[in-house]
């Protein structure tokens, strides 16, 4: 349960008391349990979907709209941060050193606000026809499988950074337990849909195929901000894979 509490704690800002603190011992472990993190925001959005569309009549355009914002105040703009530094870091850096120091910039660029309109407004797209379709049950693989893809980057690739939140994952990592719960979690999807799961993992594939190309080729591996683009990203190819059983 510690380690669940520290994924849910980075990941979202679910209130979970003050006996909750980010501890870098557990970090690693923890990261086992990202995708579990998936499924508590995919529950919370398909709630609050069924509220504003089944319940108060709202229209789906406009229930995607309060989705996507809702999605991102109960991620607290963690992965909206990094797909923006690494906006700024694309249209601003030529070179490995100079892409990871406009990422540790503060200040926000043509480049951050580009990159976090263009995701929102296909983010919103997508999903709002997906819902036009009656596919509420699409928002549980998005956040899992774009999760699972964060995990699989974690496992997979160089922390760039020799300091820096995600600086001592690698060292902690947990590789059972990634591979039971991982495996858990998409058999559990299997079983709700085969054809979207296909999908769902094809889309996060090319999702995790641009980051690679956009920025992780360029600097060699990941850091934080990189991480959050990632996750943004996937779940925006998802949702478009998604479409396409509607």
């Amino acid at each position: 349960m510690d380690e669940f509490k520290q994924a849910l704690g980075f990941l979202t800002r679910i209130p979970l008391g003050g006996s909750c603190q980010y501890d870098k011992t557990l970090s690693g472990a923890a990261v086992a349990w990202y995708g579990v993190v998936g499924v508590v925001i995919g529950l919370f959005l398909i709630v609050l979907v069924f509220v504003l569309h089944s319940l108060f009549g709202i229209a789906p355009v406009v229930v995607a709209a309060l989705t996507v914002c809702s999605w991102i105040v109960i991620t607290g703009a963690l992965h909206i941060d990094g797909l923006a530094d690494c906006g700024d870091a694309w249209m601003g850096g030529y070179g490995k050193d100079r892409i990871l120091e406009i990422m540790k910039d503060t200040s926000c660029g043509a480049g951050a606000i580009v990159a976090v309109v263009l995701v929102l407004a296909v983010k919103i797209s997508a999903l709002g026809y997906i819902l036009e379709q009656g596919d509420i049950l699409a928002l549980l693989f998005v956040p899992i499988i774009a999760r699972i893809g964060l995990v699989v980057a974690i496992v997979k690739f160089t922390y760039v950074r020799d300091q820096g939140l995600g600086s001592m994952l690698p060292s902690t990592l947990n590789l059972s337990s990634i591979l039971v719960i991982s495996g858990a979690l998409l058999l559990m999807l299997s079983v709700i849909s085969i054809p979207a799961l296909v999908l769902a993992v094809i889309g996060c594939g090319a999702g995790f195929a641009l980051v690679y190309f956009w920025v992780v080729r360029a600097v060699g591996g990941f850091t934080g901000d990189v991480y959050g683009a990632l996750v943004e990203i996937c779940e925006v190819t998802i949702l478009v894979a998604l479409t396409v059983l509607n």
